[in-house]
């Protein structure tokens, strides 16, 4: 059987990319992390610690690998209907919560477990152990199980203490940053929007070429668009960051210009783009250019409800945004939850 016989090349790269930086993951966070070794620092610290807590992640990505690929795609499929602005800004923030608040507590533990349960299914396919007596069974089971969790509980009690500290001072910056990954979520999707009009533009005239002459002789350049998407966001990116004290005082002592303007022009920017895009999407659909699946599942509508909700929530008031980020990064995952059961239902079943 091949490794992966279904999923788009993406999702394919995204699994394997998944197996091949989680460890590298977590050589850099216990790298940064105040845990301190009596012996042995550089091999603990760059390979047995951040081996053992890679290994249940590894296991299950190798043992799913198939179906991860399918549930990505399904992902995509499920979020279809969700505005690019939400996924953007709350998926980066339920990343960053999963990278810095899930995994780090989670891993140690499960890696706990994943050895009990290694233990325990090698102990009963042992030959030995169906042979013996009744008891046999469990004795071995359990001397196996502390031997095999004897090095995990080990790094378990070592790692989340002095995760402690760098989970707070973590915890800080995000917080302090996490409208400013907000604003830089909008000002990507309205360089996307730009990008997208001047797509349509090109494709409009391929298609009327095609029409009129029955070839097309336009070819969008697609890497002059990207240039133009980037050049956008720097420039939105430029005006609107001086909003921002810390940064401010950066642009004071270069002596760059802030535009007294600035949040008034980024609001009309806001609409222009966003009225950019349903002219494109309306235009899309009505002329074919472009092909547009929406997933018009009752799931889909539920989930983009759901986020609907969280972003109108906060905004009535800004301190709850932080229960917001939550509430979206726990529907990320539960959409991830829901996708993945549903594929492994279907390659079950």
């Amino acid at each position: 059987m091949s490794f992966y016989p279904t999923g788009s090349p993406f999702s394919r790269l995204i699994v394997f990319l998944s197996a091949i930086l989680t460890p590298i993951y977590f050589i850099l966070l216990i790298s940064y992390s105040p845990v301190e070794l009596k012996f042995l620092d550089a091999f603990f610290k760059y390979f047995a610690m951040p081996l053992t807590f890679s290994f249940p992640w590894l296991l299950f990505i190798y043992i799913n690998r198939n179906t991860l690929v399918a549930t990505l795609d399904e992902i995509k499929s499920a979020t279809s209907i969700i505005p690019l602005r939400w996924k953007i800004f709350y998926g980066i923030n339920a990343l960053f919560i999963l990278l810095f608040f899930v995994l780090p507590l989670v891993s140690p533990p499960l890696a706990v477990f994943t050895a009990i349960v290694l233990a325990v299914r090698i102990t009963r396919k042992s030959k030995f152990t169906l042979e013996g007596s009744e008891k046999t069974p469990f004795l071995l089971s359990f001397i196996l199980s502390i031997i095999f969790a004897i090095i995990p509980a080990y790094f378990l009690l070592l790692f989340l203490p002095a995760y402690s500290t760098v989970f707070f001072w973590t915890l800080n910056i995000w917080w302090n940053n996490v409208f400013l990954l907000y604003d830089l979520s909008i000002w990507i999707v309205n360089s996307l929007a730009i990008g997208s009009l001047i797509w349509l533009i090109y494709t409009g005239a391929a298609e009327y070429e095609e029409r009129i002459y029955g070839w097309r002789k336009t070819q969008a350049p697609a890497n002059l668009i990207r240039l133009i998407q980037f050049l956008f966001f720097l420039f939105l990116a430029f005006i609107g960051l001086p909003k921002y004290s810390w940064i401010q005082k950066i642009y004071e002592h270069y002596s760059l210009p802030v535009f007294d303007g600035a949040e008034q022009f980024l609001s009309t920017v806001n609409i222009t783009c966003l009225i950019i895009v349903s002219f494109v999407i309306l235009i899309s659909l009505v002329r074919g250019l472009k092909k547009i699946e929406y997933r018009g599942s009752f799931i889909g509508y539920l989930f983009a409800a759901g986020f609907l909700i969280i972003d109108v929530f906060w905004r009535f008031n800004k301190h709850l945004i932080t229960l917001s980020i939550i509430s979206a990064s726990i529907m990320f995952f539960l959409i991830f939850i829901y996708c993945f059961t549903s594929v492994k239902r279907e390659v079950e079943g």
